[in-house]
């Protein structure tokens, strides 16, 4: 859609930097840190919409923060995952970010699957940041009918892997 123009925000682009580094392991393909201090100028504006242009997120020296604190939020992740009751060590070793197609009989499906663990094979991970607590992210998730993605997800892996997998949420707040 030529029309369509993607919306961003500072938690989008938190998040976004957040799923990069977490999933992935490096900022390098997304991220640009400019030499300003702020988008004020003329010149910085135009750097900013340049960086941007690139499809990057354009941080500058006020806001080049923010990758340590997702670097704090990685650590905490896997602190937290590491002792986790019911899968311990989640989200320690595997890959993120694949995509998988699979054909059904009658349509080829696609998925882009956050997170595959080496540890609990027939898991898929769908990893989310939020500034809400817990019990209010869920009610408003729910309430937009995101959930879908669930059974489709699955029914790509189980038809590519021939195994049941569980859909699990890692929901991590930003603050």
């Amino acid at each position: 859609n030529p029309k369509y123009v993607e919306k961003t925000s500072d938690a989008m682009d938190l998040g976004t930097i957040a799923h990069e580094l977490i999933l992935q392991g490096s900022l390098q393909n997304i991220v640009v840190c400019s030499e300003f201090d702020a988008w004020r100028s003329n010149e910085a504006k135009a750097r900013k919409a340049e960086i941007e242009a690139q499809g990057k997120i354009a941080l500058n020296s006020n806001t080049r923060s923010i990758i340590d604190e997702v670097q704090e939020m990685k650590v905490q992740l896997h602190n937290r995952l590491n002792g986790h009751r019911d899968y311990p060590g989640l989200m320690m070793k595997g890959r993120g970010e694949v995509s998988a197609f699979a054909y059904d009989g009658e349509i080829w499906n696609r998925a882009r699957f956050d997170w595959l663990d080496e540890n609990y094979p027939d898991i898929i991970v769908d990893y989310k940041t939020t500034a809400h607590k817990f019990e209010k992210w869920i009610a408003e998730f729910w309430r937009d009918d995101k959930h879908l993605q669930s059974p489709h997800y699955r029914k790509v892996f189980d038809i590519i892997t021939g195994r049941k997998s569980k859909f699990i949420f890692v929901v991590q707040r930003t603050v």
